[in-house]
């Protein structure tokens, strides 16, 4: 009975939810793409003819869940190509980016999770085997795929001891988890928190996001124009947003002056922003989408490549000394720390990281530093950025940060293979 009035208020709190969304939608692009997708996914599904194939559907959220599925879809593809792989995202910012390059045969919009819209959406999708990244919990999902029993897994998931389900009114929503097959978790933590929770299908496989990052150094992708720079201190600012530009544009002429170069890549790779930034940066910036084009290599007079594109980032970081990670004070948190990592460069972003495993270990044995200052205001930023680098100025600073970031990087490679194991028997 509890459980049937927990879910019932779900319902109505996701109805709210995504009425506001349509909402939003008028006046937001975003909030429009979003509900004009979940909207199409379907009829897409059906003209595409999906529900006839052998279907793995994943889900992720967004593009972060995405880096973490991409190393599953590869393999899933490799292993099982009489399969069918179709992948959803929830947000735009995933949708968009990768709907022309993801490893997958299908890429759609997830529907609203409302009872009409999901069995809609299952229907026409009629998939084998069910795979959630991270914590994507959609309890109307959940519930219509056990009642159709199709197997469900979690992977690469993380559940802090304050997630909402070790709270007492969420304890009727945890049947459904366990009617889950299998949920794969980063980190030790997360397996003590849904032990204690009474879930026992868990076990830690560590972040798959490691073997695609590791792929990628693999695949050695150089920029010959960046080459005037060898030799030199290059510092990466990556996935940048206004609130990390307000702490590190006013050392960067200091910085310039004492022979440091600059790789700028902003979240936002609009025209409007790219602009704005061209203005802020000042003399000496070359935008990254001249140089392939018009411009052999940069000269000794340029001081900042301003990375107008998206995709080329995680390879940037090869030429990295340092790498300031974008996002540490919005309450989403960093990006992707271990895009830098795998090439042992020492990192600095802001405070809010506690959320991603990999950053929590880097901070703690030395491989980043953190902008301490949430509510201490722009001045103690400053002072603990400028602190940062004249640390980072030191070789064996930077060394035996580097070795820290190596380490993490080794230790967590095949958590692939180990979910493929998990997945095997339903495939």
């Amino acid at each position: 009975m509890r459980q049937i009035v927990t879910m019932a208020l779900y319902r109505v709190a996701v109805s709210v939810y995504f009425f506001l969304l349509r909402l939003a939608a008028v006046y937001s692009d975003k909030a429009r793409k979003r509900v004009r997708g979940g909207r199409a996914a379907v009829p897409y599904l059906r003209s595409h003819g999906v529900g006839e194939k052998d279907v793995i559907w994943v889900h992720c959220a967004s593009l972060g869940e995405y880096e973490q599925a991409k190393p599953l879809l590869v393999a899933l593809r490799r292993r099982y190509p009489a399969r069918s792989l179709l992948l959803t995202f929830f947000s735009p910012s995933g949708y968009e980016q990768v709907q022309d390059a993801a490893p997958a045969d299908f890429v759609c919009y997830l529907p609203d999770d409302r009872p009409g819209a999901v069995r809609r959406f299952l229907d026409a999708a009629r998939p084998r085997l069910a795979i959630f990244v991270k914590n994507e919990l959609w309890f109307g999902y959940l519930q219509e795929l056990h009642r159709r029993d199709v197997p469900v897994f979690y992977v690469s998931s993380v559940f802090g001891e304050r997630h909402y389900l070790t709270r007492p009114w969420a304890v009727s929503l945890l049947p459904l988890l366990h009617g889950v097959r299998g949920i794969s978790l980063q980190d030790e933590t997360s397996c003590t928190v849904l032990k204690r929770l009474g879930l026992s299908r868990v076990v830690v496989t560590g972040d798959t996001r490691v073997d695609g990052v590791l792929a990628d150094y693999a695949a050695g992708r150089e920029y010959d124009f960046l080459r005037v720079w060898s030799g030199q201190n290059v510092l990466v600012f990556g996935s940048i947003w206004p609130s990390d530009e307000k702490v590190f544009l006013p050392s960067l002429e200091t910085l310039g002056a004492s022979g440091w170069r600059f790789i700028v890549a902003p979240h936002d790779v609009g025209e409007r922003n790219v602009q704005r930034l061209l203005r802020q940066l000042g003399d000496g910036v070359v935008r990254f989408s001249d140089l392939p084009a018009g411009r052999a290599e940069l000269t000794s007079a340029d001081r900042v490549v301003l990375v107008d594109t998206i995709g080329h980032l995680k390879y940037l970081y090869r030429y990295a000394t340092v790498a300031y990670i974008g996002g540490g004070f919005l309450r989403s948190g960093i990006h992707n720390t271990l895009e830098p990592a795998v090439y042992g460069v020492p990192l600095i972003f802001g405070p809010r990281y506690e959320k991603f495993v990999e950053a929590v270990y880097f901070v703690r044995n030395g491989g980043a530093r953190v902008l301490n200052c949430r509510q201490a205001g722009i001045a103690r930023c400053r002072r603990q950025f400028a602190q940062a680098m004249a640390c980072y100025s030191d070789a064996g600073q930077r060394e035996a940060a580097g070795r820290v970031l190596h380490a993490y990087m080794n230790a967590g490679r095949g958590a692939t293979d180990k979910i493929l194991s998990m997945l095997e028997k339903y495939l």
